[in-house]
Formats: C-alpha cells, structure tokens, sequence
C-alpha cells in the first residue's frame, strides 16, 4: 500500500474514532454532566476537541486527495502537521476533560501539549497557503 493511502486509511480511523467520541460526548458526558461528574467547561472542552478532530480529518481528506496532482511536499507537509495537531490538541483536551471522571487528577499535566497542537494545526495551514501562493 502507498503511503498516500496508509495516511488516508489512518485519517478515516481517526474520523471513526471523532464520531464516536462525539456521540460519547453527547449522550454518556451530557449525562454525567447534569448529574455533577463533569463540569460544563469540561462538556464544552470535549466538544470542542470533537469538532476540531472531524474539521481536520477532513481537512487531511482533502489534502491528501490533492497530493496526488500538485506539489507534493506542501501537501504531505501539511497533512502531517494536522494529524500531530489531532493527536496534542484533541488527544489532550479529552484528557483533560475526562480527569475527574477517570478520577486521574495526574493527566492534567497533559495542559502543555494543547498550544503545540493548535501550532502543529496553525503551521498545517501556513504551509497550505505558502504553497497555494507558490502555485501562482
């Protein structure tokens, strides 16, 4: 297998896992949330790490798609920097939400990591535009 398809096989795992992490989100933490386990700036953080997975998943989709026809190193560049930003944005703000739940208070040493996943989604989007503009 390419690694062109090896990254969008993986992309669509981590789609599979964003909507399954966004029912979670709406049905078991809603719930723990109106019974007082879990604060509403923990629900709406999950949220957030739910909506900023599925908009990348699909922003790599794209990408990838057009890997196949352009320049490549801006593409793959870029794909690489959301999925870095998926796994320390996201993959943190999970953590940090599900804490009190998972009673792990430690995880909230996982804070760190969510600036250098919304850089890591920051760059990919630079790089993206660097190479639109060098397309002319």
């Amino acid at each position: 297998m390419n690694p062109v398809n090896k990254r969008m096989a993986l992309t669509a795992a981590i789609g599979a896992i964003g909507v399954a992490l966004g029912a979670l989100g709406a049905h078991f933490l809603r719930d723990q949330m109106e019974q007082g386990h879990l604060s509403l700036r923990q629900f709406e953080g999950f949220e957030a790490a739910v909506r900023y997975q599925l908009i990348h998943v699909l922003s790599i989709i794209l990408v990838l798609f057009f890997y196949k026809v352009d320049n490549r190193n801006f593409y793959w560049t870029a794909s690489t920097l959301f999925l870095v930003g998926i796994l320390l944005f996201s993959g943190s703000i999970y953590l940090l939400s599900l804490r009190t739940l998972m009673q792990a208070d430690w995880l909230k040493m996982v804070g760190p990591l969510t600036p250098l996943g919304g850089l890591a989604f920051i760059g990919g989007w630079l790089v993206l535009m660097v190479g639109f503009l060098k397309k002319g």
